[in-house]
């Protein structure tokens, strides 16, 4: 191996894990803002730069049993982030937590 072949693969290296990161978004429904009931999340897959859903959409109301939804929480991990370097964003899974009023 030569030297420019060694950058080479350095900086995709270096690019992949740029590229990654995390991050939460917290969409709450009506005043409440708590996130203390969230359920750990279970994973939707997604792909395509995000334009294809790979599992079926998440229905808020059979999870809720009827009721209103309180806080979805959608979760991005270094992990997550990492496929979707890997796979070139052709397929990302995402990470979907969803908590249910009371009443």
């Amino acid at each position: 191996m030569n030297i420019k072949t060694n950058c080479l693969g350095l900086l995709a290296g270096l690019s992949m894990l740029a590229f990654t990161g995390c991050s939460k978004i917290y969409f709450h429904n009506g005043d409440s803002m708590s996130t203390a009931n969230l359920p750990p999340p279970s994973f939707h897959h997604i792909g395509v730069i995000g334009l294809v859903e790979f599992s079926p959409a998440v229905d808020l109301k059979a999870i809720c049993e009827g009721k209103d939804w309180e806080t979805v929480q959608t979760v991005n991990t270094f992990l997550t982030g990492l496929v979707g370097g890997l796979t070139n964003q052709l397929y990302t899974p995402q990470g979907v937590a969803v908590s249910c009023k009371d009443k």
